[in-house]
């Protein structure tokens, strides 16, 4: 358990520092608004991973017995609806919540013999580019962005 969140205390500062953090076995390459970084997704604790937004194509990692969530910007709309590469490998669903700022989520759910994918999300300001793959081992809860440029 100590080795688990000494791993993710790394994670947390790779994010805030948009730097390279290096934990053994668990390396996906993420491309950050300021380099590319190789960025460990072992977040077994929260499972949220925040990104800084650049157009960039990010990686999210799926678990076939869990939900991936990917959580757009508050009064963010959808322009059309996402699409994934492989609809066959990859279960996806929208949703939106909230009164005057509604806020769009895609789940997500890999089937047990998916192959890695792409999804694009469309929406009223910009367009997501999210590399998907399947993992036995690590999974993201929920992906959300930051916007720095706005």
């Amino acid at each position: 358990m100590e080795r688990f969140l000494k791993q993710l205390m790394i994670f947390q500062t790779a994010l805030i520092l948009s730097a390279t953090a290096v934990v053994a076995e668990t390396l996906v390459p993420v491309k950050t608004a300021a380099t590319t970084a190789e960025t460990p997704l072992n977040l077994a604790l929260s499972g949220h991973v925040e990104m800084p937004f650049d157009g960039s194509p990010v990686t999210l990692r799926c678990h076939a017995d869990r939900l991936c969530l990917v959580k757009l910007r508050p009064g963010e709309q959808l322009a059309d609806t996402p699409m994934v590469s492989l609809p066959e490998d990859w279960d996806m669903t929208h949703r939106g919540q909230g009164g005057e700022a509604i806020q769009v989520f895609v789940t997500l759910s890999p089937t047990e013999s998916a192959r890695p994918a792409n999804l694009f999300i469309f929406t009223d300001q910009r367009v997501y580019d999210i590399n998907l793959v399947p993992s036995q081992t690590d999974s993201v809860s929920v992906l959300s962005f930051t916007y720095p440029e706005e």
